[in-house]
Parts: structure tokens; C-alpha cells; sequence
């Protein structure tokens, strides 16, 4: 058998082309600003010597502050989607009865805007640290419901049955079958949730603000009312950075426990 070897320069060059990329992504879009600002004189298009400005001595104390905390939360009202919606998509999609029930409770649940949600949850529950992450964890959860729901309804029943023939048990079934096929789908759900439930907890926050009065939507709100616009292209630059490593995390998680499925294992 004939050992694949693994080029030792592969991960430089990896990185290089991700830095060289990089490089050329802030020229482009450095160049993009400053003619927009050239053009349009307006106080929320401040000159780039400002915005290096808010980066270099500005940002930072405010992410320690506020961006941390914002953090934290969403990994753990996540987690608590995940824990409720894997089960709950599982036992609905896998049984036929609850699945005809209940499917067009979860279409209809997953259309509401979580955003808007948080006004019947104060009305219902009170204003307090929980309520403000509850639209979170409802968008986290009902997401990863729906997609892993239609997927345990699709699972393969001849091997299912074939199984069952041949005289496995429920738990076996479930755990040497359905769980192998509804990996991927799991993973996928959670990784559309990871920016979902993210963006729906900084709406939140700069709507009704941030627990603890810390928060990205409390740093927001204290910029805008500063009139703080380097500050807010800076922050907001930041939130999306945020964003996108919370996706290579799950990609690279989905790469490293889905590794019999090419497609996704592949994917980063």
C-alpha cells in the first residue's frame, strides 16, 4: 500500500494566499471608501486617518467591554438551541405521525421574525436578561429543528428496515444508522444558525439593549449617539470579522467530524 505524503510547504503557501488575499481585499475596499468619501461629504464617511484612528486606540478597550459579553451569550443560548432543536427534529422528522402534525407548526414558528418577537416576550415574561436572549435561542432552535427534521424524514427506510429485520433494536438503529446520516444535516443546520442567532442578538441589543448594559448594541448606541462614525464602520467592520471566524470554526469542525463525506469535509 502506497503511503500519501504530505507536503510540509502546503500550509504556508495556505497561509500566504489567505494573507496575500486579505491584503488585497483591504486595498480594494480602502480605495472604495476613499473615493465615496472624496465624493460624498458627509459626517458618516469620516476620512480612512480617522478610521485608523477609532481601530488602532478605540477599539479595542470597547471590544473587551462589549463585544466579549455579546459573545459568550450567543455560545450559550447556542448551545441550548442545539440541545433543543437536535432532539426535538430528530424525534419529529423520524416518526411519521408527529412529523404530520407538527411540520406546519415549525414552517409557520421559523417564519416569524425573532427581531420582532422581543416585544410579545417583554410583554409576557418582563424585561429582564433572559427575555432579551430568548429571540436568539428561538431562532437558533426552530432552525436547526426545520432542517433536521425534513432530514431525519428523508433518511434511507430500506436500510432502516433491513436493519430492523434483521433483528437490531431501536437504539441500535438509532445509533450505528440514523446518527450517521443525520450528522451532516445537523451540522449544517447549526452553522446556518451560528450567523442567524448572532445578528438576531445584536438586533436585539440595539433595540432594546444589551444585558448588564454591556453589549456590541450598547457600544453601538453609545457611538451613534457620540456621533462616533469611525468608531461605527470600525465596530461594525468588527461584527463582521466576528461573524466569520464563528463560520471557519464550524466549517472546521464539520470538516473534522464529517470526514466519510467528501463534500462537506472539503468545505472550509
Amino acid at each position: 500500500m502506497i503511503e500519501r505524503r504530505k507536503n510540509p510547504s502546503a500550509p504556508t503557501r495556505r497561509v500566504a494566499s489567505v494573507l496575500a488575499i486579505l491584503v488585497l481585499h483591504v486595498m480594494l475596499y480602502g480605495i472604495l471608501y476613499a473615493s465615496i468619501q472624496y465624493w460624498i461629504h458627509k459626517p458618516a464617511f469620516p476620512p480612512l486617518t480617522r478610521l485608523w484612528t477609532a481601530a488602532s486606540r478605540e477599539i479595542l478597550p470597547v471590544i473587551v467591554t462589549h463585544y466579549v459579553p455579546t459573545v459568550g451569550r450567543w455560545f450559550i443560548l447556542f448551545i441550548c438551541g442545539l440541545i433543543v432543536g437536535i432532539p426535538a427534529g430528530i424525534a419529529v422528522g423520524y416518526s411519521k405521525i408527529l412529523y404530520s402534525i407538527f411540520h406546519i407548526d415549525i414552517e409557520f414558528f421559523r417564519s416569524l421574525p425573532a427581531t420582532a418577537l422581543i416585544i410579545f416576550f417583554m410583554a409576557a415574561f418582563g424585561d429582564n436578561e433572559l427575555t432579551r436572549l430568548l429571540p436568539a435561542f428561538y431562532i437558533t432552535t426552530f432552525t436547526v429543528l426545520y432542517y433536521v427534521a425534513r432530514q431525519a424524514r428523508i433518511l434511507n427506510q430500506i436500510r432502516i428496515q433491513h436493519l430492523a429485520n434483521l433483528g437490531a433494536s431501536y437504539w441500535f438503529i438509532l445509533r450505528h444508522c440514523v446518527y450517521y446520516e443525520l450528522l451532516p444535516p445537523i451540522l449544517i443546520a447549526a452553522r446556518q444558525a451560528v450567523s442567524l442567532s448572532f445578528l438576531v442578538l445584536i438586533s436585539v441589543e440595539i433595540i432594546v439593549g444589551p444585558s448588564a448594559n454591556k453589549g456590541i448594541g450598547r457600544a453601538i448606541y453609545d457611538w451613534q449617539f457620540n456621533t462616533n462614525y469611525a468608531a461605527i464602520i470600525i465596530g461594525l467592520l468588527a461584527i463582521g470579522a466576528i461573524g466569520y471566524m464563528l463560520n471557519v470554526v464550524m466549517a472546521i469542525i464539520q470538516r473534522a467530524i464529517v470526514k466519510w463525506n467528501n463534500e462537506l469535509s472539503g468545505e472550509v
